[in-house]
């Protein structure tokens, strides 16, 4: 029996620090736990997609293919996850990946906000609960400064945004 659940945040042992398991491995456990697909995501690179990639395909599960950048804003850093919604949005990955290692130069490498926004076709955004991004929204307490700042991200990803399921999503729920 296949399960509803998909993993869209998992991490692999290319995300330095991040995650722990092989790009096979995985796909193993997806397998074991009966998804018919699974994401990658690994921090702020593509080197274990296509092991991941080939896999996932000879192994008969989805693969979904994303990246967990980092990226820049008016207010500082802070990252979110974008997943391929096709091949379309794969190159719109690749291309954000590769404009983070030239753009970066000497500072951290990230992804300017301005830069996710008008690339959004063809991708799903993820704001992950532990984003500094939400952190800090969620602190703000101010309605109206929440709303405007989640419709930026419905709007540019024609409402294929989430938010990842903790603390932050109540603390906004609070003021909305």
């Amino acid at each position: 029996m296949m399960s509803n659940f998909i993993h869209l945040q998992t991490k692999s042992h290319y995300s330095i620090s991040c995650g722990l398991p092989k790009t096979n491995e995985i796909v193993d456990k997806a397998i074991e736990c009966g998804m018919d697909a699974v994401a990658l995501a690994d921090k702020n690179t593509f080197f274990g997609l296509v092991k991941f990639y080939n896999y996932a395909v000879k192994k008969g599960i989805k693969p979904i293919c994303g990246v967990d950048f980092d990226v820049k804003d008016q207010n500082g850093y802070s990252n979110l996850i974008l997943l391929a919604k096709n091949k379309k949005g794969l190159e719109k990955l690749f291309k954000l990946s590769t404009e983070s290692f030239i753009k970066s130069g000497t500072e951290k490498r990230s992804v300017p906000i301005d830069d996710i926004f008008s690339n959004a076709a063809d991708l799903v955004c993820i704001l992950p609960a532990s984003s500094t991004g939400i952190k800090n929204l969620a602190a703000r307490k101010d309605k109206k400064y929440i709303e405007a700042e989640l419709l930026k991200y419905k709007t540019s990803f024609n409402a294929t945004t989430g938010i990842s399921f903790s603390w932050a999503l109540f603390a906004i729920k609070e003021v909305a």
